[in-house]
């Protein structure tokens, strides 16, 4: 049997070759900003995959995967993490954002078969069309993967900032629904008034689940969050959270491109 295999990056070792998903996450937590423990894989391991391999089918590969440090037992969320031959694209990964797809892995000896998975979906139709509407053919270099550990979620969403303002589209439970089109979320808007309180807008039955389920001061944290981190990196921000009922998470962050209609 073939057996290959894929290096693994700790938090602190990631590198712009593991992808601007895992790099962004690295910068954040540099900043001390609550992400959950994640590793990365560079593209180089995606590039000897495939070259070794000479085929782009998952159902062709016969063999075994397995990474050079042993992950702690438990749940993860393995996602793409593209790398562009632009590393100084700041917007790269906001344009193509959902072209490729993630997987949850039950249990740590899933995860390699969840890397396959993510590896393959590179050269999906849907990340064909989505990749030729925004960037030329030789854009991208290759796939890292970030591998995150699972976090169960009382409630999650999508936090855009907005000049003075963020925009939040909120669930109960997972945001994968909303990250995935299939449904809005509850939607809030969150500002500072000039005595600097932070004050939660949006349709009254939807401020008064806030209320009535306790969630106001996670709302409140999550705008003070969101303007922290934009005035860090300078830019408008989307940035994907979660809240365990303890504290608030993210799981991803990246440059906002363009008006988001909610």
């Amino acid at each position: 049997m073939n057996t290959f295999k894929i290096t693994l990056f700790g938090s602190n070792d990631i590198t712009e070759n593991c992808g601007t998903k895992a790099l962004m996450l690295s910068e954040l937590a540099k900043r001390g900003v609550y992400v959950p423990v994640f590793y990365g894989i560079g593209v180089e391991d995606f590039i000897r995959f495939y070259q070794g391999f000479n085929s782009k089918s998952l159902s062709d590969w016969r063999g075994e995967l397995f990474l050079s440090k042993k992950l702690p037992e438990g749940k993860y969320m393995v996602r793409s993490s593209v790398v562009p031959k632009d590393k100084e694209n700041s917007d790269f990964g906001s344009v193509i954002s959902g072209a490729f797809d993630s997987y949850i892995a039950d249990s740590s000896v899933e995860v390699p078969k969840k890397i396959l998975e993510v590896w393959n979906s590179f050269f999906s139709e849907k990340a064909k069309e989505q990749c030729a509407l925004f960037l030329e053919d030789d854009s991208i270099l290759g796939m890292g993967v970030l591998i995150q550990k699972y976090i169960e979620p009382v409630i999650s969403g999508v936090l855009h900032s907005d000049k003075n303002r963020c925009n939040i589209n909120w669930t109960k439970g997972h945001l994968a629904e909303i990250v995935s089109g299939k449904i809005r979320g509850n939607i809030i808007t969150c500002y500072q008034n000039e005595k600097k309180e932070t004050i939660l807008r949006g349709v009254e039955a939807n401020i008064l689940e806030i209320m009535d389920c306790g969630y106001e001061s996670v709302f409140i944290e999550l705008e003070q969050l969101g303007r922290k981190i934009k005035q860090e990196l300078g830019y408008e921000i989307e940035m994907e959270w979660l809240y365990d009922g303890k504290r608030i998470w993210v799981v991803q962050c990246q440059k906002l491109i363009g008006e988001v209609v909610l």
